[in-house]
């Protein structure tokens, strides 16, 4: 089997794009549904609360974002010509970028994770009143 650093890395990146792409999308339905609650709900700390979850989404979708465009920048560093660089060409400064690239989509889908819950949380209470 042969292995490429730069294709490593290129197949990396398409996936983290494909991941940016479903959580923008989730973001979006958790908003809705949020508004939807606010919409619905006269208590103002209810109404308060999922504002604020609505602030935290719009933080989420901000930094994908950036992931995104990083993710873009990187996968321009590692084609010349609409071809892969090969591995002895590759710099070192774009295997440190992957990696920080890495660690940064392991934290946005942590994070991602914990805001998922957290609406669902506050979603759920609202049947309980």
């Amino acid at each position: 089997m042969i292995f490429s650093i730069s294709g490593y890395c290129f197949d990396e990146l398409t996936d983290w794009d494909e991941m940016i792409r479903f959580l923008r999308e989730e973001l979006a339905e958790f908003e809705q549904r949020l508004e939807d609650a606010i919409r619905r709900d006269s208590i103002p700390a209810l109404a308060q609360q999922a504002e604020d979850l609505i602030g935290r989404l719009e933080l989420t979708k901000t930094e994908l974002l950036r992931l995104e465009g990083a993710i873009q920048a990187q996968d321009n560093r590692i084609m010349q010509d609409g071809e892969l660089l090969n591995d002895a060409e590759l710099p070192g400064e774009v295997i440190a970028k992957q990696d920080e690239l890495r660690s940064e989509m392991f934290s946005a889908e942590k994070d991602f994770i914990d805001l998922k819950y957290g609406v669902y949380d506050f979603l759920s209470g609202l049947l309980k009143l």
